[in-house]
């Protein structure tokens, strides 16, 4: 029996609105495991036991940003959003992040999900 993908997810300590629900809904929608972030201690296992990481930069929270320089360094995959583009920190700019918009369904978000899955990178 083949194991479901495991996902972690790097998000602020109060991810903006609606954003948890959207990880959650394509948790069901393309059956992985969604785990969030332990303690400092123990993220570095985390980002190891992780298939891919799922990580909010709203915010820029340095903590997340720490952690997703971690995951590159190790070779994880990073499926990036935020609630605001234009606060994206330098760094940041150069990669494809998507915009979450909680008076929607995210639907083009579900669809670059169901691509980055299907990508072996």
């Amino acid at each position: 029996m083949l194991s479901r993908k495991q996902c972690l997810i790097l998000a602020p300590a109060q991810p903006p609105r609606g954003h948890l629900e959207l990880f959650d809904s394509m948790a069901q929608e393309f059956g992985f495991d969604l785990r969030h972030a332990t303690d400092t201690q123990e993220r570095v296992d985390d980002i190891l036991q992780a298939s891919f990481l799922i990580a909010d930069v709203s915010g820029s929270d340095p903590g997340v940003m720490y952690d997703i320089g971690v995951a590159h360094t190790i070779g994880k995959r990073v499926f990036l959003v935020t609630d605001n583009l234009d606060a994206l920190a330098f760094d940041m700019a150069g990669n494809r992040t998507w915009l979450i918009d909680p008076s929607t369904e995210n639907r083009q978000i579900h669809q670059a999900m169901e691509r980055f899955l299907g990508t072996d990178q």
